[in-house]
């Protein structure tokens, strides 16, 4: 009972930082400050990422993994999406010659090439929306930020307290319908508060695009389960007290931000409903 206690008070206290470091960098630091901390998440992350799946067969090489964290990251920031494609084009040949060269360039040659070319791309592009989304509206990302760590919170609290049902036992033994319910209540009442003070926009839309988030997100999470379960560890790392590494950190937001940055264009250029 100390031990959890103790690591309750180490992960409210290392959350509470994190909070307050990532407000602040959203809302007062100068724009290219913004892309660098967000490019030094995304070579951490990147980092942890390569740990977990440095046991997996089907990964032919770590190189292109942590070129494209930076590489990817860059261009998205200066809007060379062209080149973007590009490169992405030119990555995907390179892991084709890379498979060609190696000592069984036939066995499961496509699975090898996907899973390094997903491991490649997937992190650099879904993190480069966070400041795709800052440049529209700080505001934004508050209302993400506040969403997706109440949704995190309150889950755990909740399903701690009255989880009896698990969400997907095989993949996140510790997660529960219970939780995730009470997880989504609170984030969408913090997300009108957001809503009310920011943003002011149709509260039936944020209702809608709160309830995605929330499921997104939970689905980033799940989704590193699995990884980290398939690699026989707890946690992605263990450089921030109470919650394990950068990853498990960002898990939702990698998946959410993506949809944000979605939904914000499509609802504000196209449809115009809010």
């Amino acid at each position: 009972m100390g031990h959890q206690k103790t690591e309750l008070i180490k992960r409210t206290i290392a959350g509470s930082i994190l909070a307050a470091i990532s407000i602040y960098a959203t809302i007062y630091a100068d724009h290219r400050i913004f892309f660098i901390l967000i490019l030094i998440v995304n070579i951490l992350i990147t980092r942890e990422f390569v740990a977990l799946l440095k046991n997996n067969e089907h990964l032919i090489t770590t190189i292109p993994i942590y070129v494209s964290a930076i590489v990817i990251t860059n261009l998205i920031f200066f809007k060379l999406h062209l080149i973007l494609l590009v490169y992405m084009f030119f990555l995907f040949v390179t892991l084709f010659i890379i498979k060609m060269v190696s000592k069984n360039p036939i066995k499961d040659a496509f699975v090898d090439i996907s899973v390094t070319f997903v491991a490649s791309i997937m992190l650099p592009l879904c993190l480069s929306t966070l400041f795709l989304i800052r440049d529209i509206s700080y505001q934004w990302l508050i209302y993400l930020y506040f969403v997706v760590w109440l949704s995190d919170v309150f889950a755990y609290f909740v399903g701690v307290k009255f989880g009896k049902h698990k969400l997907i036992e095989s993949v996140s033994p510790k997660k529960s319908i219970e939780g995730l319910i009470g997880g989504t209540i609170f984030a969408l009442i913090g997300g009108l508060v957001i809503n009310h003070y920011l943003l002011d926009k149709s509260i039936i839309w944020i209702v809608i695009l709160t309830i995605e988030i929330i499921t997104i997100g939970v689905l980033g999470d799940l989704i590193e389960s699995m990884i980290k379960r398939s690699a026989n560890v707890k946690d992605s790392g263990t450089i921030i007290p109470g919650h394990g590494g950068v990853y498990d950190r960002f898990d939702s937001i990698i998946f959410a931000a993506p949809l944000l940055f979605l939904y914000i264009n499509i609802l504000d250029k196209y449809i115009k409903v809010w």
